[in-house]
């Protein structure tokens, strides 16, 4: 069983030590998602374990049917029942759709909900709960937690119990358009698709600026979805507003999206006059000094395009020790086409 859990978090792999454990107790060879469901109920610290105790559900819910329904089976062997593996499956397999590198103890609740087991059907009865239920607490639960899905994030988790459930429902929803889900096996599941996954991103992010309208963290993550999609225009109208109300110390994040966005638009005087709006605040800001070059260069003006080139160059390289005055040497001549491309000078492709 080890290789297959080799993706799962480490309160993940607790939760299958957890279900084995329980499996042996009741003398049962096949490890089923009942046990599972217990092994989450019992990992007390992950997302599974947390939405299950606050909607009511309690261990002994759980023990009772498994002892009424899954007989004692001895064996010298241990393993997972179909059911269980179809759990793991579908589990890595969203996982890797949604481009994260670990499976949580949440997205294999969900799984285990999606089975719609009778056993499992009973146990939520119990608590007067159905599958639905469980599962968009513990979406909402899991997306409170875990959306920083690259760098960024959310400093005030606390806002997403404030927001309309349907915004963060979307964003997880394993039964919405863009799951990997409709009918496949978990074989025939695509490769992730970033650019589905910004757009669902950006649909929430819009839903969720309408609540938190100067919101610097949900504004800043919006801005940079729509700069991974080429919505140039949004991003602009993003920025506009914060750059006129934060402080000089605060601008260097809304002026470098900015600049970003003009010049990938091709706007490159108004990338001139962005990126020195920057530089006044952090001098050595290489990115900043090649958009600037790179929008001088395009204008024909030459000089200004070099000197701005070759600093970015200088800062890039500190530990080579070449000075300013070989790095405008190397950029003149790349320039006039006497000479391979200096390392980095095309580093502002990194970010348009």
């Amino acid at each position: 069983m080890s290789r297959k859990i080799e993706k799962f978090s480490p309160r993940a792999r607790i939760v299958f030590s957890f279900s084995q454990i329980v499996a042996e107790h009741y003398q049962q060879a096949l490890i089923e998602p009942e046990h599972l469901l217990l092994g989450l109920y019992d990992e007390r610290n992950g997302n599974a374990g947390q939405t299950l105790r606050a909607l009511g559900l309690t261990r002994q819910m759980i023990v009772n049917v498994i002892t009424l329904h899954l007989k004692p089976q001895p064996s010298d062997h241990m393993d997972l029942s179909e059911a269980t593996k179809r759990v793991l499956q579908y589990s890595a397999a969203e996982s890797s759709y949604m481009g994260s590198f670990q499976i949580g103890t949440g997205l294999l609740l969900l799984n285990v909900l999606r089975l719609k087991r009778p056993m499992i059907e009973q146990i939520l009865l119990q608590a007067n709960l159905t599958s639905k239920q469980v599962s968009d607490a513990a979406r909402i639960r899991t997306l409170k937690q875990e959306i920083p899905f690259d760098e960024g994030g959310f400093t005030r988790p606390v806002m997403w119990d404030e927001v309309l459930p349907a915004a963060l429902v979307r964003l997880l929803r394993l039964e919405s358009s863009t799951s990997p889900f409709s009918g496949k096996s978990p074989s025939e599941i695509p490769p992730p698709d970033k650019r589905a996954h910004h757009r669902l991103l950006v649909e929430v992010l819009t839903e969720m600026r309408q609540h938190y309208p100067t919101d610097r963290n949900i504004l800043q993550k919006l801005a940079m979805t729509q700069l991974a999609l080429g919505e140039f225009a949004a991003v602009l109208d993003i920025t506009e507003a914060p750059l006129k109300a934060t402080q000089d110390a605060n601008k260097l994040e809304w002026l470098s999206l900015r600049a970003r966005a003009l010049y990938s638009m091709r706007d490159y005087q108004r990338t001139i006059e962005t990126a020195t709006q920057s530089l006044v605040i952090q001098p050595e800001n290489a990115m900043m000094l090649y958009l600037r070059g790179w929008s001088h260069h395009a204008l024909g003006q030459r000089d200004p395009a070099v000197a701005d080139l070759a600093s970015a160059l200088t800062l890039r390289n500190k530990l080579t020790g070449d000075s300013l005055d070989q790095r405008k040497q190397e950029v003149q001549d790349f320039l006039d086409g006497k000479d391979v491309p200096p390392s980095d000078i095309t580093y502002d492709e990194k970010y348009t």
